[in-house]
């Protein structure tokens, strides 16, 4: 006799959301909620290193949870956590690396990959979400927006579907009271406060606005450099320990509180260049702190990528408005969002350049330059013409001739 087939037995459904508790993903919470699709899930994971703001934004999103739906966030965590994972976790090292000790990951990086995001955020969803598969028919929600297409991989991405983007979500989260305490105010994004891979403007905004979380950097600084030596796996970037940074950043400090000196007492008349998105630079006289901020268009920081005595002055919060992107910086800085001058250093205060220093940045920064990508801090980008400048008195079109 013929065999039976046996009846398949379908899984009954379960909706799952990942919530990193950034904007993207809060934003498409809310709106599933506020659509009435079905969630009977939802998963976040704890590292360890989030912002404070971060851990009491979740739990207003965990009340908002149980009065909408009766649902509380689904927190993983691994059991050793960051920093045991990064100075105590047993590793088989490669065999360059058999000098140093067996223990510890040592900081993420590029080169060395960022065992942090896999091991305590990827990994630990991803192994939910398959033991879970396992009796029930998936439907996992993620938070990309819409203008991050490239991070699409194959689950639900609402955002991407309602063609939500970044600043939308943004937008979305602040109009229904959910705004973590200020923190996009001052971070372009809200990752772990301890990530190698945050741009050096992040790193100055977080010992300006987080000295606790600053304080414990350089603990941690000391700490891998002592247990690690001077290389990949004990340097906090590859050009820059945190205590370099700490160093570099109080030299900026006192450079600004120059600038509030100089408005006084009248600063001297420097001859600067000027260096604008897609434009050839040009030469300008710039006397005192408000002419400064008037060429970059708001707050000003300083950034020192040069070991000659010059120095780079940009807009302190180029990305977080949105600016333009500019130019490529060495020295681990990224690249500039916004306008940007470079003017010379004379021992404790800002100076002219000199007419050598000024003909060799106008060849350094004569291309324009397009942003194709941002790797961590790392832009990515290719050099064009510049685009010719119009100075500001000449009119935009040409006088009409007069009437007969």
């Amino acid at each position: 006799m013929p065999r039976k087939k046996r009846a398949r037995v379908e899984k009954p459904p379960l909706h799952v959301v990942s919530l990193s508790g950034g904007k993207d993903s809060t934003a498409m919470l809310l709106l599933m909620v506020e659509q009435s699709m079905p969630i009977d899930m939802v998963v976040t994971a704890d590292t360890g290193m989030e912002f404070p703001e971060m851990y009491r934004h979740w739990d207003q999103v965990e009340q908002y949870l149980l009065r909408k739906r009766g649902l509380k966030l689904t927190i993983l965590r691994h059991p050793e956590g960051f920093e045991r994972m990064m100075f105590d976790h047993p590793v088989n090292r490669a065999e360059e690396w058999q000098h140093v000790t067996p223990y510890g990951y040592g900081w993420p990086g590029i080169k060395k990959g960022r065992w942090c995001t896999g091991q305590l955020k990827t990994h630990l969803i991803n192994k939910a979400v398959s033991q879970l598969r396992k009796t029930h028919k998936i439907f996992h929600y993620v938070g990309i927006a819409a203008d991050e297409p490239e991070r699409i991989k194959g689950e639900h991405y609402p955002l991407c579907d309602w063609g939500i983007t970044e600043a939308q979500a943004l937008q979305i989260c602040y109009d229904r009271g959910f705004d973590w305490g200020g923190l996009y105010e001052i971070y372009h994004r809200c990752s772990c406060w301890c990530c190698p891979f945050q741009r050096i403007d992040e790193l100055r905004k977080l010992r300006r606005h987080h000295p606790q979380l600053w304080a414990k950097l350089l603990d941690m600084d000391d700490r891998a450099l002592a247990q690690f030596g001077h290389n990949a796996l004990g340097r906090f970037k590859d050009h820059w320990t945190v205590a370099e940074l700490e160093e570099r950043f109080s030299a900026e400090d006192r450079e600004i509180s120059l600038f509030d000196s100089d408005k006084k007492k009248g600063a001297d008349v420097m001859n600067v260049l000027v260096v604008e998105p897609g434009m050839a630079p040009y030469e300008k006289e710039i006397n005192g702190l408000e002419e400064m901020q008037a060429v970059v268009g708001g707050p000003i920081s300083a950034l020192y990528p040069f070991k000659e005595t010059t120095v780079l002055v940009v807009n302190d919060e180029g990305i977080n408005l949105g600016l333009e992107f500019n130019r490529s910086i060495e020295g681990g800085y990224g690249g500039v969002f916004g306008t940007f001058f470079v003017c010379g250093l004379n021992e404790d205060k800002f100076c002219s350049l000199t007419p050598e220093q000024m003909e060799h940045y106008k060849q350094k920064y004569l291309k324009a330059e397009v942003l194709i990508a941002l790797n961590g801090n790392k832009p990515f980008t290719f050099k064009v013409d510049p685009r010719p400048r119009i100075p500001p008195d000449t009119p935009k079109h040409p006088p009409k001739k007069p009437g007969r």
